[in-house]
């Protein structure tokens, strides 16, 4: 296995609460390119997650995303109709939160919208520190996924820009034809709500440089 110095999101979340805005669209973008890449060869991920994305400092440069645990990507071509829920959570560790109600429905329905969507829990939860829906338990949580309308991030986050709170809420919509259409749509959403200058190596390396122990 590849040696990857570094953190997963979950730690970084975990240290930060929420991100700066530039530096949590600069990590999105490098997310979004991995999957643009997957979906383009016809596989899905299935399990985007802030433990699955690595955030490591590799070749000199700091901030680069790895997107890992490709264990439950499958082909489009092969998911079937008889795949269950059970048969799907049997392979999935601390994921409900981040599937999409229609996964949840029917694990077949699989498509790039369902890994947009998840992507688009995991930047609410880059941005905002915290979870969509607050349910601790799993059956509560289910729920929420199918019925309960996310908080506005803009009421966690006033000063985000409205572009950025608009595409990440539409990333979340239950409704799989509100959310961007592809990666490729995400990107350009994400790149155009960036109003000030983007995260760049100096200030990636000035905080990296206060925590060495990390790598």
């Amino acid at each position: 296995m590849e040696f990857l110095p570094g953190i997963s999101l979950a730690k970084l979340i975990e240290m930060e609460k929420h991100l700066p805005y530039p530096r949590a669209i600069h990590l999105l973008l490098q997310v979004c390119a991995s999957l643009k890449e997957a979906h383009g060869r016809g596989m899905i991920h299935r399990d985007i997650k802030p433990l699955n994305i690595m955030v490591c400092m590799i070749g000199g440069d700091y901030d680069v995303v790895k997107v890992i645990d490709f264990g439950l990507v499958k082909r489009i071509k092969d998911l079937v109709p008889s795949e269950s829920f059970e048969s799907l959570s049997h392979s999935i560790q601390d994921t409900p939160a981040y599937l999409p109600p229609e996964l949840l429905a029917q694990p077949s329905a699989a498509n790039p919208l369902t890994d947009i969507y998840s992507l688009g829990v995991v930047a609410y939860r880059m941005l905002s520190g915290r979870h969509l829906f607050d349910s601790t338990h799993e059956a509560g949580l289910i729920y929420d996924i199918v019925h309960t309308k996310p908080g506005n991030l803009a009421e966690l986050r006033p000063d985000l820009p409205p572009a950025l709170v608009k595409i990440v809420m539409q990333c979340v919509d239950k409704n799989p034809l509100a959310r961007p259409p592809s990666m490729q749509a995400l990107i350009a959403g994400l790149t155009a709500a960036l109003n000030q200058p983007a995260w760049s190596q100096i200030d990636a390396k000035e905080w990296w440089d206060l925590r060495d122990d990390l790598l």
